[in-house]
């Protein structure tokens, strides 16, 4: 469908969320891998944000996965620390997967650039 879309002249995009309540550091490698074998355009990548009047923020409260709430830490597309707590990931480690994700998506194509260059040797 993402090359149909291309040669219909449509730029394709993604946007891609982690950090689930119930995401493990497999699903979240994961959905890396698919941003990155979906060959997009574009996609923003992002951590799970609750917020509050949602359900999930009702969740995450009701079972103690707010790391906080204090609403200055609340910013989903730059975080210095998530604000959800998941169960077998340190905020640290959430925070790794996300500029991870993000370096493999923006990256990409320089990967495949010096894997060609160094098959070439």
């Amino acid at each position: 469908v993402i090359e149909m879309t291309k040669k219909a002249g449509i730029t394709p995009t993604g946007n891609f969320m982690i950090g689930y309540p119930t995401e493990t550091r497999e699903t979240i490698e994961d959905t890396i891998a698919l941003a990155v074998r979906l060959n997009l355009n574009f996609a923003s990548i992002s951590i799970v944000t609750p917020f509050p009047g949602t359900e999930l923020y009702d969740y995450c409260h009701k079972n103690d996965l707010l790391r906080t709430d204090n609403w200055e830490e609340y910013s989903y597309f730059h975080p210095g620390e998530a604000i959800i707590k998941l169960d077998g990931l340190t905020n640290g480690e959430l925070i790794n997967l996300y500029q991870k994700a993000y370096f493999e998506f923006n990256y990409r194509h320089v990967s495949d650039d010096l894997k060609k260059e160094l098959a070439e040797i």
